[in-house]
C-alpha cells in the first residue's frame, strides 16, 4: 500500500503540493521519465548536429562550385587567347610562304620589298624582304632576310627567317663546277680517286691514301695529315648556296611524268625531263639529252653510260637520296638536295662517276672515283629555271 503524504503549506504559499510517492513504482516511473527526457535531448542534439553538418557541407560545395566556375572561365579565356595567338602566328608563317611565292613568280631585282595581305577573313600579314647582312653589316651572298608579322583580333605574332636565294643565276650554279660538293662535313678516305675541285660548306677530312687532284676549299677546316691533296687548299672560305630542286617547274616541263615508282633499264631514251613521283631504279645506256628527276630515292644498280658521248648527256636529280649499289659507272651529273631535310648521295660499292657529285651529304662505304666533267644539261639554278627562296632558319620574335 502506497502512502500519500500531504505536504504542509508553507507560510505565504497558496497551493498545496502533493506528497511525493514513495516506493518501487515511483522510482521506476521517475527513471523512465528521466530516460525519456535524456533520449529526447539526445535526439534534439543529433538533429541540431545533422543540420549544422549539412550546412557546412553545403557551404563547402558552394565554394568548390564557385572555384570550378572560376577555373572554367579562366580556361575559356586562356583557350580564346591561345586561339587568337596561334592564328596570328599562322598568319605570320603564311606571310613567309607568300613572300617566297611572290619572289618565285616576280623575281624582284631590288630590296627591301614588302608583300602584304589585308583581305583575309581571319586577319592580315605583312612580310618585308631585304638583303641579309652578317654581324659586320656586310651582305651575305644569295641570302635574304624575311620579317613577317601576322595580326588577328588584336593579337600580333612576328617571325624572322633567313633564306638562300640565287639572286643572279647563271648558265648553271657554281656548285656544279666541282667534282665533289657537300653542304655538310666531307670525308675523302680509302682509295678514293678525285680529279677536279672539291668544296664543302663545312669541314673536309682526308684519311688513308686517296688521291685528290684539284683545288680543295671548305667553309671550315681542311685536315689532310698525309698530304693527299694535289692542289691549293683554302679553308674558311665562303659558303655556296645549293639551288632548289623546283619540283613544280620540272613536273611542268617534263616530257614524261610518272605518278608511281619506275624502273629504267636497257636503252633509256631521254628528251628533256623525265619526272617520277616516287623511287627510281636505273641501269643501262642513255640515248639523248635530259635529266631524270625523282621525289624519292634513285637507286643505280649498274652502269649508266652514254650511247653517244659526243652528243648525249644526262643528270640524276633527287630530293631524297641517290644510292649507288655494287659496281657502277655513271657518265653524268648527280644532284641530291632538299631544303627541309638533308638529301644524300650514298655509295655502297664502287662508284665511278664521269661528271659531278653534288649533295647535302655524301657518304661512301666503298670506293668513290670521280672525274669532273661540266654538266651540259640544265641543272637546278640555271637561268631558264625560276628562282626560289629556300628558308634555312627561322625563329619567332614575338
Amino acid at each position: 500500500m502506497v502512502e500519500m503524504n500531504v505536504e504542509q503549506k508553507e507560510p505565504g504559499s497558496r497551493r498545496l503540493q502533493p506528497a511525493q510517492p514513495k516506493g518501487c513504482g515511483y522510482q521506476f516511473f521517475q527513471k523512465r521519465r528521466r530516460a525519456a527526457a535524456l533520449q529526447s535531448a539526445i535526439a534534439r542534439n543529433r538533429r541540431g548536429s545533422a543540420f549544422i553538418t549539412a550546412l557546412i557541407f553545403l557551404v563547402v560545395l558552394l565554394g568548390l562550385g564557385a572555384s570550378f566556375v572560376g577555373m572554367s572561365l579562366q580556361e575559356v579565356v586562356r583557350a580564346s587567347r591561345a586561339r587568337k595567338e596561334n592564328r596570328a602566328l599562322a598568319l605570320a608563317e603564311a606571310g613567309l610562304d607568300y613572300a617566297a611565292w611572290r619572289i618565285y613568280n616576280e623575281t624582284p631585282t631590288s630590296y627591301p620589298i614588302t608583300f602584304a595581305r589585308t583581305d583575309l577573313p581571319e586577319g592580315s600579314f605583312s612580310a618585308t624582304v631585304d638583303i641579309y647582312l652578317d654581324a659586320d653589316g656586310n651582305p651575305v651572298p644569295n641570302s635574304l632576310l624575311v620579317v613577317s608579322t601576322g595580326l588577328s583580333q588584336g593579337w600580333t605574332a612576328q617571325v624572322k627567317a633567313v633564306g638562300q636565294y640565287l639572286i643572279s643565276p647563271g648558265e648553271n650554279s657554281s656548285v656544279f663546277d666541282n667534282a665533289l660538293f657537300s653542304d655538310a662535313d666531307m670525308e675523302i678516305q680509302g682509295t678514293a680517286d678525285i680529279i677536279g675541285s672539291v668544296h664543302s660548306n663545312a669541314n673536309i677530312t682526308v684519311k688513308g691514301s686517296p688521291s685528290v687532284v684539284g683545288d680543295v676549299s671548305a667553309a671550315g677546316w681542311i685536315n689532310d695529315p698525309n698530304k693527299r691533296i694535289q692542289g691549293t687548299t683554302t679553308p674558311y672560305s665562303a659558303k655556296k648556296s645549293l639551288p632548289t630542286v623546283d619540283l613544280q617547274y620540272y613536273r611542268g616541263k617534263a616530257s614524261k611524268v610518272y605518278s608511281r615508282p619506275q624502273t629504267f633499264s636497257g636503252t633509256i631514251d631521254l628528251d628533256g625531263v623525265i619526272f617520277v613521283d616516287g623511287d627510281v631504279d636505273i641501269s643501262g645506256q642513255v640515248s639523248g639529252k635530259g635529266v631524270v628527276v625523282a621525289t624519292g630515292t634513285i637507286r643505280v644498280n649498274g652502269n649508266v653510260t652514254l650511247a653517244n658521248p659526243d652528243s648525249d648527256a644526262f643528270a640524276l636529280i633527287s630530293t631524297k637520296k641517290v644510292k649507288v649499289n655494287g659496281t657502277a659507272r655513271i657518265e653524268g651529273a648527280i644532284y641530291a638536295h632538299n631544303a627541309e631535310m638533308p638529301a644524300v648521295i650514298e655509295g655502297l660499292g664502287t662508284a665511278d662517276v664521269l661528271g659531278a657529285v653534288v649533295a647535302d651529304l655524301i657518304t661512301s662505304g666503298g670506293t668513290l672515283k670521280v672525274e669532273y666533267e661540266k654538266p651540259t644539261v640544265e641543272m637546278p639554278g640555271a637561268s631558264e629555271a625560276p628562282v626560289q627562296l629556300d628558308v634555312i632558319s627561322w625563329r619567332r620574335v614575338r
